[in-house]
């Protein structure tokens, strides 16, 4: 919700939701992406259980990386921490990317946050309440994308300029050169937007 700026359920209690939630949010730097909440993990799920969640949770395996939540505030946390890996690997994901956040840092004590700081150096902090510590996440966030991109050449038609508002919205343009074939486009692509423009590149 503090990501996106939306207002689903959030409520501390087994289950609140049973569907995955996504929402589109642009980034500082002016990029879209889509958030994906999946159901919280439950510590010794069992195996007859696995294959339902697989479904509910196939976002973690279809996602670029993802982003654990830990309640930083609650003092089993490490147990949580722990629980989210062995599921994830159950469910296949075990190897997928990952970014550690610790939430609720306005309710947690300095030495705690001091002592986990220690354990979980490239873990980020926030409080989600008080809308702190954001900044740090999204720049890695953004890092991370940008990892993802592939730089390419397009020759855009000028019937196609639908194309160059969607190289706007999933990707990034880097330059813009107007002929009078069209428009040749250097662009940071993402796989599936580089896939969906192969008849349009120039190599």
């Amino acid at each position: 919700n503090a990501l996106c700026g939306a207002e689903v359920m959030a409520e501390d209690m087994l289950f609140a939701t049973l569907d995955p939630t996504s929402r589109q949010t642009r980034l500082p730097s002016g990029t879209e992406v889509i958030f994906t909440d999946t159901v919280g993990f439950i510590r010794n799920l069992p195996h007859h259980l696995i294959d339902a969640f697989r479904s509910t949770l196939e976002e973690t395996v279809l996602a670029d990386f993802l982003i654990h939540v830990v309640d930083l505030s609650d003092p089993d946390f490490e147990s949580h921490l722990n629980t989210t890996h062995t599921v994830l690997d159950e469910l296949g994901a075990g190897e997928k990317p990952r970014l550690i956040v610790f939430n609720k840092t306005d309710a947690a004590d300095d030495e705690l946050r001091q002592l986990v700081e220690d354990l979980h150096p490239d873990a980020f902090f926030l409080s989600a309440r008080e809308q702190e510590g954001f900044a740090p996440l999204l720049d890695e966030v953004e890092s991370r994308i940008a990892a993802l991109l592939i730089i390419r050449k397009c020759m855009i038609p000028f019937d196609r300029y639908d194309l160059i508002s969607l190289i706007r919205k999933e990707g990034r343009i880097l330059s813009e050169d107007h002929l009078d074939t069209g428009t040749v486009v250097e662009a940071a692509l993402t796989p599936r937007l580089e896939g969906q423009l192969r008849d349009f590149l120039m190599d």
